[in-house]
C-alpha cells in the first residue's frame, strides 16, 4: 500500500537560457490498476536527452485523477490518466516522456509563453511520439485492423481486378462494411479536432496511434487515406479494379477528417526536408489555417500559436504572450501577415459570417476562433488584381486603409444552406440565370458553364482553361463536366427524384422557355442520358479542345455517370457551406459571404486575388468578406481601369 499522499506538486522555475524542458520519469508496475508513479527532471534540449512525447486530447477536466511524483501529487485529466496507463504498459520497466499537462506550469504565464517557443524542438527530438485516442469504442479495434490490412500495398492499390480478387481472399475482411463503417468514428474523435496536434504529428521523428489495447503506426494509417484519394481521383479505374466493392470505399468519402490530409502531407514534407538535410518551414502559414480552420482549441490564442512552429522564420518577431488579449493577438497576427504575405489573409476577414460570441475585432481581421472564416475564400489560384502592388496603411490599430476599385453591386442573394442537396443548388443558379434575363453571361461565355464554374467556385477547377491543363488534370475536369451533366439530367428527365422539391422541375421547364440558350443545352443533356447524341456541343458550351474526353460523354453508362456525379458532388462547394450566390447589378453570378446583401457592393483591392464585399454605412467602411465572381476574377477590373473605364479610390476599412 502507498502512504497517502497530501502535498501538491510545486514547480521549481527552468532555466530558458539553456532550454530547459521537464521529463516526466515513469516508474515500473506490477499490474495495470497500480497508480501512477513517476519523478519530473529537469534537463536541456541541448544536451540531446532521449525521452519520447505524447500527443492527446485533454478531455474533461472536471473530475481530475492524480499522478504521484515522488512525495506528492499532481492532477491530471482521466483521459491522460488512463493514456498513462496504457502507454505504460508498452515498455513496463519504465518510461521517459514530455508530456505538456505536466510538464508545463499551467499556472505560468511566462513559462508558457517560453516552452510554447520551443514545442517545435521539443517535438523533433523526442525518439517517438505516441497519441492517445482514448479506449477502445465504436468497433475501433476493427477500423485498426482494416488500416493494418490494407498498409499491406504499401501505399500502391491494386492495379488489376484479379490483384484485388487475391488480396480480398487472402484478407476477406478488406472490404467489411463493419469495418470501413467503424473508420468515421475513429476519425471523429476528439484528438484529430485539435489545433495543437498538427504540430505535434507533423514534427515527430516516428508516430503511433493508441486506442484502448491496439496500436497502429502512422505509416499503416496513411496507406488507408491514400487508398480513398485514389478512388476519388480516379473512380473509372477503381470501378473497374474493385467492381461493385468500390461503394463501400465511396461512402467513406469526404468522411475522414480534411486534417489529416493535412497533417499527413506537411509531414511528408518535413521528412523529405530531413532525408536532404534541409530546414523544415511551411511558407504558407495561411494556407494550412484555411484548411484546418474548423480545428479547436481550449485558449483561442492558440489557433494562432499553435502553428507558429511551422514557420518560425516568417514570423519570427511574433512570441507567444498570453498576457495579450485574444483580439490583441488576432490584430498582431493579421497586421504582420500583411506585412509578411502580403493582401491573402483579407480573403479569411470580413463581418459576413454571424459569430455567436462577437469579438471586438475589425472587420480586416479574422475571428480564427470560427471554422467559417476561411470558407468563402475564393480560389488562391485567382488573380483579381493581376500584379498590382497592395497599399496598406494603418490610421490607428483598427483602420486598415487600402486602395481599390469599386466594380459593381449585389443586387440579388440567395442563401445556400450547408449539405444542401446539389440539384437544390442547381435550383438557385437558375433562379439567378433568370432574374438576369440576359441570353449570355456577361462575359459571352454560356450561361451554363457560368453555372458550372460558380458551382466549383472554391475549386482551382472553377477557372480552368482546358487548353492549359496538364494531362493529369483533364481527367477531374471531365469528370467533374460529366456529374455536373448528369445533375442535370436527373432534374430534366426524372421527376421522381425531384419530388421533393418540386419548385427544380418547375424551374427548369421556365428556363426553357424563358432561356432559349440553356433551354437547348438542356434538351442536348436529355440526349446524352439516353445514350444518344452528339458530344461536340458540349465541347463549344464548356470551352474544350476537341480531342477533349474523347468517347468519353456517353451518360447512358449507369455506374460511370454515378461514380462522376459523386466526384462533381465532392467538388461542389456550393453544397457544403452556408452561403449567398449572389446577381450584380451588371449580370455576373457570384459567390459571397452568408451575411451579404443587397447594396453591398464588390470591389478590387490591389495586390487582393479575389474581388471583396463592402459595405458602406453611416461613414464607415466595413468588409464583409471575399467572393467568387467569374469574371472579375482574372485581371478583368483592373483591365477596365487601365481602359479608362473604372477609377481608383481609397478604402478605409474599420
Amino acid at each position: 500500500m502507498f502512504k497517502a499522499v497530501t502535498m501538491v506538486y510545486q514547480y521549481l522555475p527552468l532555466d530558458a537560457s539553456r532550454r530547459e524542458v521537464r521529463l516526466v520519469h515513469l516508474y515500473p508496475f506490477v499490474k495495470f490498476s497500480d497508480p501512477i508513479q513517476c519523478k519530473i527532471v529537469a534537463v536541456s534540449l541541448d544536451d540531446s536527452p532521449e525521452y519520447d512525447a505524447m500527443s492527446y486530447c485533454w478531455g474533461e477536466q472536471s473530475n481530475p485523477v492524480s499522478i504521484k511524483i515522488d512525495d506528492s501529487h499532481l492532477p491530471i485529466t482521466a483521459n491522460l490518466y488512463e493514456g498513462l496507463r496504457r502507454l505504460r504498459l508498452k515498455k513496463p520497466n519504465g518510461r521517459v516522456l514530455w508530456i505538456d499537462a505536466i510538464c508545463i506550469n499551467q499556472k505560468s504565464i511566462p513559462e508558457r509563453n517560453q516552452q510554447v517557443a520551443i514545442m517545435r524542438d521539443i517535438y523533433q527530438q523526442a525518439g517517438v511520439t505516441f497519441i492517445w485516442l482514448g479506449e477502445a469504442a465504436e468497433n475501433s479495434s476493427l477500423a485498426i485492423g482494416l488500416m493494418k490490412k490494407w498498409a499491406t500495398f504499401n501505399g500502391e492499390p491494386p492495379e488489376s481486378l484479379e490483384q484485388a480478387n487475391a488480396f480480398c481472399e487472402k484478407f476477406p475482411a478488406a472490404f467489411k462494411r463493419q469495418s470501413w463503417q467503424a473508420l468515421e468514428p475513429f476519425f471523429r474523435r476528439p484528438w484529430w479536432q485539435r489545433v495543437w496536434v498538427i504540430q505535434e504529428y507533423v514534427l515527430a521523428q516516428d508516430v503511433y496511434f493508441l486506442c484502448g489495447p491496439d496500436m497502429i503506426a502512422a505509416s499503416s494509417m496513411i496507406t488507408t487515406k491514400y487508398l480513398c484519394y485514389w478512388v476519388l481521383m480516379a473512380p473509372l479505374h477503381a470501378v473497374q479494379v474493385f467492381g461493385e466493392r468500390v461503394g463501400i470505399i465511396l461512402e467513406m468519402l469526404g468522411k475522414l477528417p480534411a486534417e489529416f490530409d493535412v497533417m499527413t502531407e506537411l509531414r511528408r514534407q518535413h521528412r523529405q526536408a530531413e532525408r536532404t538535410g534541409n530546414n523544415f518551414e511551411v511558407d504558407d502559414v495561411l494556407s494550412i489555417m484555411k484548411q484546418t480552420s474548423s480545428s479547436q482549441a481550449t485558449d483561442p490564442r492558440d489557433k494562432i500559436y499553435a502553428l507558429l512552429g511551422l514557420a518560425i522564420k516568417k514570423f519570427e518577431s511574433l512570441k507567444p504572450d498570453y498576457g495579450k488579449s485574444i483580439a490583441e493577438v488576432y490584430i498582431d497576427f493579421t497586421k504582420m501577415s500583411l506585412s509578411e504575405d502580403g493582401s491573402r489573409i483579407l480573403s479569411m476577414a470580413g463581418m459576413g459570417t454571424p459569430s455567436d460570441s462577437p469579438l471586438d475585432l475589425p472587420s480586416w481581421v479574422p475571428d480564427f476562433r470560427s471554422s467559417s472564416f476561411a470558407k468563402t475564400a475564393a480560389s488562391y489560384k485567382c488573380s483579381a488584381s493581376k500584379s498590382t502592388t497592395p497599399t496598406f496603411e494603418f490610421s490607428s490599430n483598427t483602420i486598415l486603409k487600402a486602395q481599390g476599385i469599386a466594380s459593381d453591386t449585389i443586387a440579388h442573394c440567395e442563401f445556400t444552406r450547408t449539405h444542401a442537396h446539389s440539384i437544390a443548388t442547381m435550383q438557385i443558379l437558375l433562379q439567378m440565370a433568370l432574374l438576369s434575363e440576359r441570353q449570355k453571361y456577361p462575359t459571352g461565355i454560356p450561361w451554363i458553364q457560368a453555372l458550372f464554374r460558380t458551382s466549383l467556385y472554391y475549386s482551382a477547377t472553377s477557372i480552368y482553361v482546358a487548353s492549359e491543363l496538364a494531362e493529369k488534370d483533364k481527367g477531374p475536369l471531365l469528370d467533374c463536366i460529366i456529374g455536373f451533366l448528369g445533375y442535370l439530367a436527373i432534374g430534366i428527365v426524372d421527376a421522381d427524384s425531384i419530388k421533393d422539391t418540386p419548385l427544380v422541375y418547375n424551374l427548369i421547364m421556365e428556363t426553357n422557355a424563358r432561356l432559349s440558350e440553356l433551354g437547348d443545352i438542356m434538351q442536348k443533356v436529355v440526349e446524352l442520358a439516353a445514350g444518344e447524341g452528339d458530344e461536340d456541343w458540349i465541347k463549344r458550351v464548356f470551352d474544350l479542345p476537341d480531342d477533349f474526353g474523347q468517347g468519353s460523354w456517353n451518360l447512358g453508362d449507369e455506374a460511370s455517370i454515378t461514380a462522376r456525379m459523386h466526384r462533381y458532388r465532392t467538388a461542389c462547394h456550393l453544397d457544403r457551406h452556408s452561403v449567398n450566390v449572389v446577381l450584380t447589378s451588371k449580370g455576373y453570378i457570384g459567390v459571397a459571404p452568408m451575411n451579404s446583401k443587397a447594396g453591398d457592393e464588390i470591389c478590387v483591392l490591389f495586390g487582393c486575388s479575389s474581388p471583396m464585399v463592402i459595405r458602406r454605412e453611416r461613414e464607415k467602411t466595413l468588409l464583409v468578406g471575399s467572393c467568387f465572381t467569374y469574371g472579375m476574377m482574372d485581371g478583368e477590373i483592373i483591365d477596365e481601369l487601365e481602359a479608362g473605364r473604372l477609377q481608383v479610390e481609397t478604402f478605409e476599412i474599420t
